[in-house]
């Protein structure tokens, strides 16, 4: 055990309780060599099953090891193995339970949550990145997340906090934008080639009113959308941003129809709110380096 977890070894070499042999009134005269007394370390809130397996694994009595668990126990192992900091010794079990186990998510929860935290434990970056992407995007504010009793609050916090950046990025965006086309000086009454007034005032004028409706739909939501967020997780606000009404061209008339009009467009392009909220959700998603579990170490 000393050799498998620096915390027993600590426990057994310090000056601790768990550093003391148990001594029986009948024994207390008696002497014994530090070569044969015998120590006690004493657990508390430890599932029974799940410590008694890591200590099988840890004196390699590996025929009385599980060979597959339900998700609870194994996060139930994961706190023991966390708490006695012996994940690389006891590693061949945790793989082996893995790959028995492991299904992908269906959506945010329970699973997620307590599967980071085995990822955690255990060092399992790939795993850990996919599960802190699904809660990071499916999460709806620390209120609403259960830890389940696992030390994982501070990860969840980090998250949480990732998710109201990203939110408030998008939002932000979309402000940014109604602002650049309300200062926009461009001249007004500019006149093309043949005449008729240019269509970038009305691509603007369409533009402004569709960012602005839709900020006002937005303000109408029965959760406010403000700092924290809560109740929006980011893959909300991605759908929301999907549902934008997208902006249409007129009917072009010209001179066959008897009108001296022009085309007001645009057809769906780089300038419309909806397109630019999504180009911007899109670099979002692609800087997820952050969710590397090294950055979640202390």
């Amino acid at each position: 055990m000393t050799l498998a977890s620096p915390v027993i070894r600590k426990m057994l070499q310090g000056p601790w309780t768990e550093n003391t042999e148990p001594v029986s009134p009948d024994s207390a005269n008696a002497s014994s060599s530090s070569s044969t007394s015998v120590r006690e370390v004493s657990t508390i809130g430890w599932n029974a099953d799940a410590l008694v397996a890591l200590l099988n694994v840890i004196h390699g009595r590996h025929s009385d090891v599980p060979q597959k668990v339900n998700l609870s126990f194994f996060a139930d192992f994961a706190v023991i193995v966390d708490y006695y900091q012996c994940d690389r010794a006891v590693l061949f079990a945790p793989i082996l339970w893995y790959k028995s186990l492991y299904k992908v998510p269906k959506g945010f929860g329970r699973k997620p949550i307590l599967w980071m935290y085995i990822s955690w434990v255990f060092s399992w970056y790939e795993l850990f990145a996919d599960m802190a992407m699904l809660i990071w995007k499916h999460g709806e504010g620390l209120d609403l997340v259960k830890t389940y009793d696992l030390p994982i609050a501070e990860i969840l916090e980090n998250l949480d906090t990732k998710r109201q950046e990203a939110i408030t990025t998008v939002l932000g965006e979309l402000d940014k934008m109604i602002g650049e086309l309300q200062d926009d000086q461009t001249d007004d009454a500019a006149w093309d080639a043949w005449g008729a007034p240019a269509t970038d005032h009305a691509r603007r004028c369409m533009t402004l009113g569709s960012a602005l409706r839709e900020k006002r739909r937005m303000g109408k939501l029965y959760l406010p959308l403000t700092v924290p967020y809560t109740g929006y997780s980011f893959s909300k606000i991605i759908s929301m941003v999907h549902e934008f009404r997208t902006l249409e061209n007129h009917v072009e008339y010209g001179p066959e129809n008897g009108l001296d009009t022009w085309n007001a467009g645009p057809a769906e392009q780089e300038d419309s709110p909806k397109q630019r909220l999504k180009n911007k959700i899109n670099i979002i998603l692609s800087d997820i380096e952050w969710l590397s579990l090294a950055n979640f170490r202390d």
